[in-house]
């Protein structure tokens, strides 16, 4: 029995399963790796090839490889059409390389996978998040849970030390940021609290660099090269530049030579030089962490150690940064690129013990790890209100770091006596957030209300988060008893609502 634990990250995909010992382990792919690219190529326009090969296929046809595509899951957009008039999307893609993941791990074990816990960001929002759910349906995958991914290191983490402590997870991937705190006790797993950034990883340090070695490039030959006529120059720019980020966390300085119709730089890069380009990402990572500790109700007294994870915190100047606001000097304790893929083989097992079920490897019963894991929301869930200088806001219902699953409810009055129909935005946001500010993840509408000649809190907003964080709400009137619940349909980026009307 497989119990497949997927860490679909921005740049490089990872697969696990709890071994013969009951360990969490990495399952390599066809060619033996230990992680898939994240990238796509359709051979002769039609066919999907993902990984290795398909940055092999890009070098000579770059604008045919796609890649980063996680940082628009859920969107409806287009990203490629293929000979036959085929759309893809980027759930499309995700499920492209969900299904080649699968593929090789039924191919090394010879058996057939089902059933998979997912990692996401901590501060996923649900489109997002429903955008996985169907490009695992679409794989044959069916999920059991979406497992945030600072929780996956957290839960690695633990259960390997087995110690009460309280700690950080830094969590610095390729194309996000989280930052969560976190308690262990006992076989309990708390997370305090959860933040982040969903467009800040390792990719955007390296466009930073990027910038700077184009601007170089054209100061010494003249002209500035442009994706759409030199799309080779940043295929190959874009390696080179992953390149010297490795090289210069252990040297302090390297170059960059590159080319370009028939003219060539060389780009000298000193580590104080890729530090100083990339100081205004790190700082937002900085100041996410205070923020998180103090949202968690901790300061860094309070904290044992610092979990570093995802391939961008090898870069010195996180480490050093880290130890100068925390006073602790971080830890790798679990090897940074796979801590995340471990938690979820880890929570796979625990799923299974769940649903009674026992791991049998060889005929033999796996013991299962044993911990209960509290995880929170990442973000405050309200609605839409009216001030009464006319401005709109977002009125939480669920503070972020809500624990899950959890069902919370509140009253609001009409805007106007005489209003007969109320129109209920839900937001995904802080607390006073101006409208625009915040993510408008549906609309209930209660029709035919009858008039009320003195404001009462008559309409009743309930909402309900379950263990993936993903929310179902529900808006009734207590005067004329119209009640809505709505159901959120993120295929292709569209959302629909189903409506239950009766009197009270």
């Amino acid at each position: 029995m497989i119990v497949l634990g997927l860490d679909m990250g921005t740049t490089r995909c990872k697969a696990s399963c709890i071994d013969a010992t009951g360990q969490p382990q990495i399952v390599a792919n066809r060619r033996g790796d230990l992680y898939t690219p994240s990238a796509i190529f359709f051979e002769d326009g039609r066919k999907p090839i993902v990984g290795v090969e398909a940055l092999a296929e890009g070098l000579l046809q770059p604008e045919h490889v796609h890649t980063c595509f996680k940082r628009v899951l859920g969107s409806s957009d287009v990203l490629y059409t293929d000979v036959d008039g085929k759309a893809y999307t980027a759930t499309d893609f995700q499920s492209i390389m969900i299904r080649a993941i699968k593929e090789d791990v039924e191919q090394r074990f010879n058996e057939e996978v089902d059933e998979v816990v997912i990692t996401v960001p901590a501060n996923f929002q649900d489109h997002k998040k429903q955008a996985t759910i169907d490009a695992a349906q679409a794989a044959g995958l069916t999920v059991k849970k979406l497992l945030h991914e600072p929780t996956a290191a957290g839960i690695a983490y633990a259960l390997d030390k087995k110690q009460d402590r309280c700690f950080v997870v830094y969590d610095l991937g390729g194309g996000t940021f989280d930052v969560s705190v976190m308690q262990t006790q006992g076989d309990s797993i708390t997370v305090l609290n959860s933040t982040g950034r969903e467009r800040l990883g390792g990719e955007d340090f390296n466009l930073c660099l990027e910038q700077a070695v184009v601007e170089q490039f054209a100061k010494d030959n003249g002209y500035t090269p442009t994706m759409d006529k030199d799309p080779l120059f940043f295929q190959e720019l874009s390696e080179k530049v992953e390149n010297a980020k490795i090289a210069l966390s252990t040297k302090s300085q390297t170059r960059i030579v590159i080319g370009c119709r028939g003219q060539q730089s060389i780009v000298p890069i000193t580590r104080d030089q890729f530090e100083s380009l990339t100081k205004v990402l790190l700082k937002d990572t900085l100041d996410c962490t205070n923020q998180a500790v103090k949202e968690a109700g901790k300061s860094w007294s309070d904290i044992d150690t610092i979990i570093m994870v995802g391939g961008a915190v090898r870069m010195p100047a996180v480490q050093t940064a880290l130890a100068d606001i925390s006073g602790i000097v971080p830890h790798c304790d679990i090897e940074p690129d796979r801590a995340v893929c471990y938690g979820a083989a880890s929570q796979c097992a625990m799923e299974l013990a769940k649903s009674g079920k026992t791991l049998m490897i060889g005929g033999r019963a796996i013991p299962t790890p044993k911990a209960f894991v509290q995880e929170v929301t990442a973000y405050g869930v309200g609605c839409c209100v009216a001030a009464k200088d006319g401005s709109l806001s977002n009125a939480v219902i669920l503070p972020k770091g809500t624990a899950l699953p959890t069902t919370r409810t509140d009253r609001f009055c009409l805007l106007h006596e005489s209003q007969t129909e109320a129109r209920i935005e839900i937001l995904q946001g802080q607390e006073g957030n101006p409208r625009d500010e915040c993510l408008s993840i549906g609309e209930i509408v209660l029709a035919n209300l009858p008039v009320e000649h003195q404001k009462t809190k008559r309409i009743e907003i309930q909402y309900e988060l379950d263990n993936n964080g993903m929310i179902r709400a529900s808006g009734r009137d207590l005067v004329g008893g119209e009640y809505v619940e709505i159901a959120i349909d993120y295929c292709q980026g569209t959302k629909q609502q189903s409506t239950s009307q009766h009197a009270a």
